[in-house]
C-alpha cells in the first residue's frame, strides 16, 4: 500500500472510529508499519525438550511492541494479524532450512479458552502458514485435561500444568509445530510428546515470538541461526 493511502485511511480511522495500532496506540487502521516491522528480526535457533531435543525457531522476540500485538490478536479481536504473523513465522521456517514439506500442527488451546476468545488463533495460525509454505495442516492435538491458563504461570508450574496434558491422533508422518510464544517450552514439549507418541515424528516447531524469560533461562543445548 502507497504511504499516501495509508496514513488517508489512518485518518480517516482516526476521525470516525477512533482507531488505533494495538501495537503501540498511534491512531491508524490497524498495526501499523512500525509495529509490523518489528516481526522481521528473528531470534537464533534453539533446541528444546526430551534428549536430544529438536530445533524450536521463533519469528522475532516478545519485546514491545510484540507482546501488545499477541494479546490483541488472541484476546482482543485482532484477527487481521493473523497473516503478518505467518508471514514472519513462514520466513523464519525458510530461514532455518525447512525445505522438505511437513504438516503443520498448532498447539492447542483449551476449550474454554477459545470459546472466550471467539476463535481458535492457534489454529488458524497454522492454517495460514501452511498455505503460505505449500504444505497441509492439520488440528492433530487436543487438550485431555483442564488446566490452568499458562498465561499467569511460572516455569515450574507451566511444566506441572502442561504434563500428559494433550493427546494426538494416531498416524505417521513429519511435523512442524506451530505456537503463539514459547516461553519455557512446556507448551511445546507437551505437544511434542504426545505426537510421539502417537506414531508422529516432530521435526520442530515454529513460533511467533520467543521469550525474555525464554532467553534469561536458556539451556546449555543452543546451536546458533543457521
Amino acid at each position: 500500500m502507497e504511504p499516501r493511502v495509508r496514513a488517508l485511511l489512518d485518518a480517516t480511522a482516526d476521525l470516525f472510529l477512533g482507531s488505533s495500532c494495538p501495537g503501540c496506540g498511534r491512531p491508524g487502521w490497524g498495526a501499523c508499519g512500525d509495529c509490523l516491522a518489528a516481526l522481521a528480526r528473528p531470534t537464533p535457533l534453539r533446541l528444546v525438550g526430551p534428549a536430544p531435543g529438536w530445533p524450536v525457531v521463533a519469528a522475532c522476540s516478545y519485546r514491545p511492541p510484540v507482546p501488545a500485538l499477541v494479546k490483541a490478536w488472541k484476546d482482543e479481536g485482532g484477527w487481521g494479524l493473523t497473516r503478518p504473523f505467518a508471514e514472519a513465522v513462514s520466513l523464519r521456517v525458510g530461514l532455518a532450512g525447512w525445505c522438505e514439506p511437513m504438516l503443520v500442527v498448532p498447539v492447542p488451546s483449551r476449550s474454554k479458552a477459545v470459546a472466550e476468545r471467539g476463535h481458535d488463533h492457534a489454529r488458524a495460525l497454522a492454517r495460514a502458514v501452511a498455505r503460505r509454505l505449500g504444505w497441509s495442516h492439520e488440528p492433530l492435538l487436543r487438550v485431555a485435561r483442564s488446566g490452568s491458563d499458562q498465561f499467569d504461570l511460572g516455569r515450574t508450574e507451566r511444566w506441572q500444568n502442561m504434563a500428559a496434558a494433550m493427546r494426538a491422533q494416531s498416524g505417521s508422518g513429519r511435523v512442524l509445530l506451530v505456537d503463539d510464544v514459547i516461553t519455557t517450552g512446556a507448551s511445546l514439549t507437551a505437544a511434542a510428546t504426545a505426537l510421539t507418541r502417537a506414531g508422529w515424528t516432530v521435526s520442530g516447531a515454529a513460533t511467533v515470538a520467543s521469550s525474555e524469560l525464554r532467553h534469561a533461562q536458556s539451556t546449555p543445548r543452543q546451536t546458533p541461526a543457521g
